[in-house]
């Protein structure tokens, strides 16, 4: 299971909870610092920070 745990997504965009994929149109530009997470079904987490980048 994938989730947000620090900072938000840009408005438009969202984080499928099953694939750990992005999704949808970004409405603003911006740069966007996001941190995920993934734990699996024995309950083991990873924590990753991701940098977007919305241009026009």
């Amino acid at each position: 299971k994938w989730r947000v745990v620090r900072g938000k997504l840009p408005s438009g965009v969202r984080l499928s909870q099953k694939l750990g994929t992005l999704a949808g149109t970004p409405r603003r530009i911006g740069t966007y610092r996001v941190t995920v997470e993934a734990r699996d079904a024995l309950g083991a987490r990873s924590q990753r920070t991701l940098v977007l980048l919305v241009q026009k």
